[in-house]
């Protein structure tokens, strides 16, 4: 009986540890130069937006972005009058809005975020200030253990709602 938990342990374990680093780095090869093109756009880090990429499409090998090209779990919304797919999430048949390329996809989240007004406030920080608190967006003092509560997110404060 171990030795079949065990077995199952391993088969599973690829999903819970996350995408293999040649996944990742080939993510990044990728898609690098859009995040930079979109940085210089509007102002959203690179390094953010391929974090947050590979984290959605588990390094560009997700279902929803293979058949979207959907890189952030954008959902569709009332106010999406584009194509769009179905994909279960955080319930079935959700819908997701789907691009025709990764470049619009991409865009059209940096425009989420930059058009936002939960996220205005990261756009008016300085640069070196960030650099000096240790990241971008990151709070000045005592809410490293409060997250949730300073930044609106859990995970990050430019990582956008994804229900939005």
């Amino acid at each position: 009986m171990k030795f079949l938990f065990f077995l199952f342990s391993l088969s599973v374990s690829k999903g819970l540890i996350g995408q293999d680093a040649a996944s990742i780095q080939q993510y990044i090869a990728d898609y690098k130069a859009l995040a930079i093109s979109e940085m210089l756009r509007t102002g959203v880090p690179a390094s953010i937006k391929l974090a947050q990429g590979i984290h959605e499409t588990s390094a560009g090998e997700s279902e929803l972005v293979r058949k979207s090209n959907n890189h952030f779990g954008i959902k569709c919304k009332s106010s999406w009058t584009g194509e769009s797919v179905t994909h279960d999430d955080d319930a079935r048949g959700e819908c997701f809005r789907k691009y025709e390329k990764a470049e619009d996809s991409y865009r059209d989240h940096s425009d989420f975020l930059k058009n936002s007004p939960r996220y205005a406030k990261l756009f008016s920080l300085d640069p070196v200030e960030q650099l000096e608190r240790g990241g971008v967006g990151r709070p000045r003092s005592g809410c490293e253990h409060r997250r949730a509560q300073c930044s609106g997110s859990a995970s990050s404060p430019w990582q956008s709602d994804r229900s939005s």
